[in-house]
């Protein structure tokens, strides 16, 4: 789901509460009742960015519209609607039209008599315009411009693809050459990829647009001159190729992005000029026009229907044309997301119009599917997700001098992106399996030309390039070519990957011939029951699940008396078992009871009740045992029994334990069994419905196992305690974050509360950790001060800690105190101001 954001919430209210004051809202007058609030949110934005304009009110007074008292008077447009406010309801009809009039001849000098409230429409009119007067009264500027442009998307109607429109123009403007002035935005509707290039480049910029003389065309107008974009129209008189003859302009990005909507002939017919025509119009055909016709362009961006891509009729020349002239530099399949389509899709063709170099990667070209990309984000109309592609094709492309843009990203998915860049591509460029793939002309010329991304890119297997997590410092641990029985805890909050990142380890260790063995307590877990192919026989499935349908309790209980049967085989892992039994309160004693026997307190002979003691001093017992060892049908039909040290002997079945206890033990079982020198064992969310005195205990389990065995341990984990407890120095713990696993050291991993602040990004009142925090930067700077220079990156990583420790107090203070979480805030600016100052103290004295 996109992310929500104010702005839009309040432009979508403001729009249904506006239509609601209309009686009348056929499509006829509902076109005529969205351009009046259009031309009051225009008057009012021009005049909040110009207080003393007055080009509109020389206007008026040229209508002879103010002579009157008190009007005369009225020297600047941002008195505009206050005049009209004020007008007696049978004026308003003749001063709303005349603002509309002198509005349009403004921008479009056409000085036609058109009327925009209609005779018999004039009490409707009042009403609406009294409810935005009051709305432009209590809202902020920031709201004007989003609410123009959703009133613009609402007025284009059906006739655009809006989502097309607004994700192309975001990748179009990720995409400019550096230096860029001129572009063209051939066939777009609501003006967007002139808004996002003028927002990315610092320069003025110039438009040509195709020529529109409607209402909507109106409307564009309005928007190019709220955002001081200048415009002009495209002449397509002469037909379709006259599109592309732009005199005195040599454009540096167009953007071709056609209505897919198929045209009807007279329609064709008309845009050729009143030519026969060859072809219909289309995305291609306009690419292939734009350079047969030497059009002026650095770089286009077409959007194109796969269906095209991959035709074989008349398509295909014009395809092998692109390809083998060297025009063509990247082919990127646009996410669903970017399309009200559902049923269709569609790429975008980057086409430079200089041929490319065999040096630009030896000639090859790019090939994108953003489709995974938007499952992570689709925020802003796929914002992250083209600044993703944009970095992509700049770092391929090596004779085109792109502007590069900066991005800041805001939400847990943009994060996700921009670290899953940072681990792809710090290197440089390289295939990635999934996502992109240069191709050279013969493959391509192999598959007839298809210009469709996903039929180049390699097939990925479930974990692909999004589940993979960056572990480069996560391996070097890992990877120690002496197995000592260290302890790895992987922390982070639930959807960062962990479990996923467990079993990526799972599979590639196997592969590489290591004994893995997996365990899980979740009802579902995250492991496999096998794997498949290489690394198959290292692999030992120990999750929670006893049958394909989930967890059984009864039958948990049977396989823990079976574990310890196989247990007692061993001496060496009997020995380790019952130390572990030992520190999690339990007797070094173990027992089998027939699963139709409850609880037979007091219990102390070898074979009393049916219950079998697996410490079998005497011979008859030891034959029971034994024979329960060889025959799995037999050991099926008991289950576990144990005696707690405060129980006074009595013995307890494993069914009669408490969740806490049945989970330890089964655990511990699980590990010892399965235990060898060099054995990984992973382990997903030990502490799923532990009590927090079970979960302390088990990094002692853990810490035993793995030093008694020489095997490690790789946890993932969402629980504080455990990190807490782990400080063993052959423990080592990391944080799974934004894809990126990094080191987390003993000293954020000393307490709860630093564990929860430092690891999960979780602020809890009264944590002290903040204050300690504070202190100990300060400290840090004044110590970096007393030298003779502070350099800017302290300075900065100081400051960027500071501001990481607030964003984290604010994104918890609304479950906690909120004195408690300002008292907090106000602690780190005071730091900030601290570390200002001590920069100044010591700039000065140098």
């Amino acid at each position: 789901m996109d992310n929500l954001r104010e702005k839009d919430i309040v432009a979508t209210r403001f729009w249904d509460d506006f239509l609601r004051q209309s009686y009348n809202n056929s499509d006829t007058q509902k076109t005529n009742t969205y351009l009046e609030a259009l031309v009051c949110l225009y008057v009012h934005e021009i005049s909040h960015r110009a207080p003393n304009g007055s080009d509109l009110v020389e206007g008026l007074r040229q209508a002879r519209m103010l002579e009157l008292e008190p009007y005369s008077d009225i020297s600047s447009d941002s008195q505009i609607l206050g005049w009209l406010h004020a007008s007696d309801p049978t004026e308003f009809r003749a001063r709303m039209n005349c603002v509309f009039l002198v509005v349009r001849t403004a921008l479009t000098r056409d000085k036609g008599d058109e009327f925009l409230v209609a005779q018999n429409d004039e009490k409707s009119a009042v009403r609406r315009f009294e409810f935005v007067f009051r709305w432009l009264q209590s809202r902020d500027e920031t709201f004007i411009v989003p609410t123009f442009d959703l009133g613009l998307t609402r007025l284009a109607g059906s006739t655009v693809d809006v989502a097309r429109e607004a994700f192309c123009a975001r990748l179009a403007a990720e995409l400019l050459p550096r230096g860029s002035r001129t572009l063209v935005d051939m066939f777009g509707v609501t003006g967007q990829f002139p808004i996002q290039a003028s927002q990315a480049l610092s320069d003025d910029i110039r438009v040509l647009t195709t020529a529109r003389i409607d209402r909507l065309g109106l409307a564009l107008e309005m928007r190019f001159h709220m955002g001081s974009i200048q415009h002009e129209g495209l002449e397509s008189s002469s037909g379709a190729r006259g599109l592309f003859h732009w005199p005195y302009h040599h454009v540096d990005l167009a953007l071709i992005n056609p209505s897919s909507t198929p045209a009807r002939r007279d329609e064709m017919y008309s845009l050729m000029g009143g030519r026969p025509w060859e072809r219909p119009p289309s995305a291609l055909s306009y690419a292939y026009d734009a350079i047969s016709t030497q059009a002026p362009f650095e770089l286009m961006l077409v959007i194109v229907p796969q269906v095209d891509g991959r035709s074989v009729r008349w398509q295909l020349n014009a395809r092998r044309e692109l390809v083998n002239q060297g025009f063509l530099v990247a082919v990127i399949d646009l996410p669903q997301s970017a399309s009200d389509q559902k049923r269709a899709r569609f790429s975008a063709w980057l086409i430079q119009r200089e041929r490319r170099s065999s040096s630009s990667h030896d000639g090859k070209i790019l090939f994108i599917d953003a489709e995974p990309l938007a499952r992570l984000t689709f925020s802003d109309s796929g914002k992250a997700v083209a600044a993703f592609i944009g970095q992509l094709v700049t770092m391929c492309t090596d004779n085109i001098a792109f502007k590069r843009l900066p991005f800041e990203p805001s939400g847990k998915g943009e994060h996700l992106l921009q670290s899953i860049f940072a681990r792809e591509f710090s290197s440089g460029y390289r295939d990635v399996p999934g996502l992109c793939q240069l191709e050279n002309v013969h493959a391509i010329a192999d598959k007839e030309y298809k210009l469709v991304a996903h039929e180049y890119l390699q097939s990925v297997y479930e974990t692909d390039f999004l589940a993979r997590v960056d572990r480069a410092k996560l391996n070097s641990c890992l990877d120690e070519p002496v197995v000592t029985g260290k302890r790895i805890y992987v922390i982070g909050n639930n959807g960062e990957g962990k479990s996923l990142l467990l079993r990526d380890i799972a599979q590639q260790t196997a592969v590489e011939k290591r004994k893995v063995v997996a365990i899980s307590f979740g009802a579902i877990d995250r492991f496999p029951r096998s794997l498949k192919g290489d690394g198959a026989n290292y692999y030992t499935y120990m999750g929670a699940r006893t049958s394909v349908a989930g967890i059984n309790i009864r039958d948990t209980a049977i396989s823990a008396g079976r574990l310890m049967l196989d247990i007692h085989m061993n001496p060496e892992k009997k020995e380790i078992f019952d130390e572990i039994a030992q520190l999690t309160g339990f007797e070094s004693e173990q027992y089998l009871i027939p699963i139709s026997i409850g609880k037979n307190a007091h219990a102390d002979g070898g074979l009393i009740g049916g219950i079998v003691r697996l410490n079998a001093y005497e011979p008859m017992d030891q034959q029971h045992v034994a024979a329960l060892q060889q025959s799995r049908e037999e050991s099926r039909k008991y289950k576990l029994g144990l005696k707690r040290k405060l129980d006074h002997g009595s013995i307890t079945p494993f069914d009669e334990l408490s969740s806490g206890e049945q989970q330890i033990v089964i655990l511990a079982a699980k590990m010892v069994l399965h235990a060898n020198t060099s054995t990984l064992f992973l382990i997903d969310e030990p502490e799923i419905s532990l009590h927090v005195s079970w979960q302390r205990a088990i990094p002692k389990i853990f810490t035993t196992i793995g030093r008694r065995f020489r095997a490690d341990v790789l946890v993932a984990t969402h629980s504080p305690i455990l990190i807490s407890g782990a400080l063993e120095i052959d423990d080592y713990c990391f944080a799974l974050r934004d894809g990126t696993v990094q080191p987390l050291d003993q000293e954020s991993r000393r307490s709860v509360e630093t564990a929860l602040f430092e690891g999960f990004r979780t602020y809890t009142t009264n944590n002290r950790e903040v204050h300690e925090r504070c202190a100990s930067l300060v400290a840090e700077f004044i110590d970096v001060a007393n030298r003779d220079h502070v350099p800017e990156d302290v300075e900065r990583d100081v400051l960027g800690r500071l501001g990481e420790m607030r964003r984290i107090i604010e994104d918890g203070k609304s479950f906690d105190s909120r004195d408690t979480a300002e008292t907090d805030i106000d602690l780190i600016e005071k730091a900030r101001a601290a570390i200002t100052e001590i920069r100044n103290i010591q700039a000065s004295r140098n």
